[in-house]
């Protein structure tokens, strides 16, 4: 189970980056299927795979244990 402090402080994460996106022309929606950040480009003619985000705390260099959540929804992922 996470500690509250660190499950707060990435929900404080969420809204600079849904500015940063917004004002790039993405509509950005929160907590979809598990992952933290989905956004579409508003203007998208659906040849744009969606942007999937996962807010996290802190950067780690060792090799991912677990999927990435956002995995089964898109066609590319890059590794945390």
């Amino acid at each position: 189970m996470r500690p509250a402090a660190a499950a707060l402080g990435e929900v404080e994460l969420y809204a600079p980056v849904k500015r940063f996106l917004e004002a790039r022309g993405y509509e950005v929606k929160g907590e979809v299927c598990g992952c933290d950040l989905v956004a579409r480009h508003i203007d998208d003619r659906g040849d744009e795979p969606p942007v999937i985000v996962e807010l996290k705390l802190r950067f780690q260099l060792f090799g991912r244990a677990a999927p990435v959540p956002g995995e089964h929804y898109a066609p590319q992922t890059l590794p945390p």
